[in-house]
């Protein structure tokens, strides 16, 4: 029977394996009148769930700050997709119309989501947090989720 002994030389850095980060947000959509937050949660008759979740997904993927494989950097992984946790209505204002290209009749539910990556144990989470939170943030406003909604 095999036994398991520790390595008797001490390693000068500890090993670390990556550990999972789940990071939340909350943003506001806007979508056409009549698409209640129920039915974008429960996917009735439109795809604005699935879209949101690519989206999340695929803008992480983009980003020069994870998914670097030259270093140990942050990283995404597809088996572990964003989640969409709640989603629910809220009446819109000026705001959110300003980057709408939807009319005055428009919806404008509140979605909370969360995102996993992957990091090691040299990794300021903190810091890596905020960057992606940034991120997500800027996509939003810039209208660069449009791309993922046919």
């Amino acid at each position: 029977m095999p036994t398991f002994k520790p390595s008797q030389e001490e390693s000068a850095q500890p090993s670390c394996g990556a550990e999972a980060v789940s990071i939340s947000i909350t943003y506001p959509i806007t979508t056409t009148d009549g698409l209640s937050a129920s039915d974008i949660i429960n996917e009735t008759g439109n795809t604005v769930k699935a879209n949101l979740i690519e989206g999340l997904y695929l803008i992480l993927t983009e980003q020069t700050f994870l998914n670097n494989e030259e270093s140990r950097s942050p990283f995404t992984d597809e088996s572990f997709k964003p989640s969409i946790d709640s989603v629910t209505d809220s009446p819109c204002d000026v705001d959110d119309l300003e980057y709408s290209s939807l009319e005055e009749s428009s919806n404008c539910p509140v979605v909370s989501s969360t995102v996993t990556v992957f990091s090691y144990c040299e990794t300021d989470v903190a810091e890596l947090e905020s960057n992606i939170i940034s991120v997500l943030k800027s996509s939003l406003l810039g209208n660069e989720f449009c791309r993922f909604f046919s």
